[in-house]
């Protein structure tokens, strides 16, 4: 995770604007560092590591899902107001202590998702929260990256952002990959972007979501990568979710 700081220029010549070029980190859900909250029992655990397996090479994950019988609301993280879709997090924590929703944070992620595992109607959260392990998502209060997927072959590919309990997404057969941006500041959880990208390389569609929320009374900020289903369907048992996700989180120091 890189640390921007942003120097004051004085007036008039000024003084030099705080840039810098940093790269993303791959994340690997098994490399020690990330728990699982899944109550419902949606993952199965008897697969990898606490259900999931990282391929060095390519960098995707893969998340085997255990059998859902009966879909509900509680397990979209883009609807409802009660999260119950399992999760991987992890506090975020910086080179000298741990990140606070005082802080102003700009976390981008970019998320490819991988077409050959048997599709279903699946849903794909990653980024920053308040708390994974609550289920009340005005206590959770995550925001971040979103994949979608109807389930069925004629169903586009859809990348976008989340904001709580609800989603902007644009949506395509040709799109390989999206990337967001959102930031949060001072409690507020702020808003994001994203720009969906074809296999070609070019973008095709972009667009936002506000949040228009503060986060609860927390002491701290997580990492979190969620798993879901699209509507209110069932969930096969075996079903896998294959992605390449990467992450650059910047903690600006203003003073």
């Amino acid at each position: 995770m890189s640390v921007f700081l942003f120097p004051g220029g004085g007036g008039g010549g000024g003084g030099p604007i705080g840039s810098s070029t940093a790269t993303a980190e791959t994340i690997d859900l098994t490399d020690g560092t990330w728990s699982l909250w899944d109550d419902d029992g949606l993952i199965d655990t008897s697969y990898g590591t606490s259900g999931v397996t990282f391929d060095a090479v390519s960098g995707e994950n893969t998340i085997k899902m255990a059998a859902l019988t009966v879909g509900s609301q509680n397990y979209m993280p883009a609807s409802g107001t009660t999260h119950r879709w399992p999760r991987y997090y992890k506090n975020l924590v910086l080179s000298d202590r741990q990140a606070l929703p005082a802080d102003t944070i700009v976390s981008t992620v970019e998320m490819s998702n991988n077409a050959t595992p048997a599709a279903w109607a699946r849903v794909v959260v990653c980024g920053i929260c308040s708390d994974a392990t609550q289920t009340n998502k005005d206590q959770m209060d995550g925001s971040g990256g979103l994949f979608r997927h109807g389930g069925g072959a004629s169903n586009p590919f859809a990348y976008g952002v989340w904001m709580l309990n609800a989603q902007t997404s644009g949506q395509n057969l040709s799109l390989t990959r999206g990337i967001s941006t959102i930031t949060r500041s001072n409690q507020s959880i702020g808003s994001g972007t994203y720009i969906c990208v074809q296999a070609d390389q070019s973008a095709l569609t972009s667009g936002s979501r506000n949040s228009n929320f503060n986060q609860a009374a927390s002491t701290g900020v997580q990492q979190i990568v969620g798993i879901g289903t699209y509507a209110t369907g069932s969930i096969a048992a075996g079903s896998l979710v294959t992605m390449k996700i990467k992450s650059l989180i910047n903690v600006v120091q203003w003073s």
